[in-house]
C-alpha cells in the first residue's frame, strides 16, 4: 500500500511543476474492460515530444485470484509537429510485479519490458482523444512456478523459470487534455 501511495503522489508532484506546457491525463479502455484498471499522464516536453508515466494494476478480477501492479514510463515523437494530434512513435518501458493462482499453480515473479510503438490520436474534441496504438515489447521475467500446498521456501528461494519473449502491445485510451 505504501508503494502505491509513493507512486501516486510522485505522479502528481510531477504534474504539480509543469508550468506552461500541456499534460494530459488518460486511461486504456482494453485493460479497463479487461478489468485491470489504468491511469497515465502525458506532459509535452518540446514541440514535438511528450513523456508520460502510466499505472496500472488490479486485485482479483472476475473473482480470480490475481493480482498485478505495473508501471510504464514511454518517450513519444509526434509526427504531426504538435503533440497530442495524428502519428506517432512511442518508445515504452515497463516493470511489474504479478502474482497468479491459476489451476492449481502458482505464478509469482517479476518482470521487466522495453518497446516501441506506433499510434494515432484522433482529436474527438479541444481537449478529448482517442489514441490507438500497436506495438511490440521484449520482456524479460523470473518467477517462481509451484502448485498450491507445496514447500518452495523450505528448500530455499530459487527461481523456477526466467525467460524473454515477445509480446504484443495493444491500446486504445481516452486522455483529456487539462491544460
Amino acid at each position: 500500500m505504501i508503494k502505491k501511495i509513493f507512486i501516486i503522489g510522485l505522479l502528481l508532484l510531477s504534474v504539480s511543476y509543469v508550468k506552461a506546457q500541456m499534460v494530459a491525463i488518460k486511461s486504456d479502455i482494453v485493460k479497463d474492460v479487461a478489468m485491470i484498471p489504468s491511469l497515465g499522464t502525458d506532459i509535452v516536453v518540446g514541440e514535438k515530444h511528450t513523456i508520460g508515466l502510466n499505472l496500472y494494476g488490479c486485485t482479483k478480477p472476475w473473482g480470480k485470484d490475481l493480482t498485478i501492479m505495473a508501471i510504464s514510463p514511454e518517450f513519444r515523437y509526434w509526427f504531426s509537429g504538435r503533440p497530442f494530434t495524428r502519428h506517432f512513435i512511442g518508445f515504452s518501458a515497463q516493470m511489474a510485479n504479478y502474482d497468479i493462482h491459476w489451476n492449481k499453480k502458482i505464478y509469482e515473479g517479476n518482470s521487466v519490458a522495453m518497446g516501441v510503438a506506433m499510434g494515432y490520436t484522433l482529436n474527438l474534441s479541444k481537449r478529448l482523444n482517442l489514441e490507438l496504438l500497436t506495438g511490440l515489447n521484449v520482456l524479460g521475467f523470473k518467477q517462481k512456478e509451484y502448485y498450491e500446498g507445496d514447500r518452495y521456501d523450505y528448500y530455499g528461494s530459487r527461481t523456477n523459470s526466467d525467460g524473454i519473449m515477445l509480446v504484443p502491445r495493444i491500446e486504445a485510451s481516452i486522455s483529456y487534455i487539462i491544460r
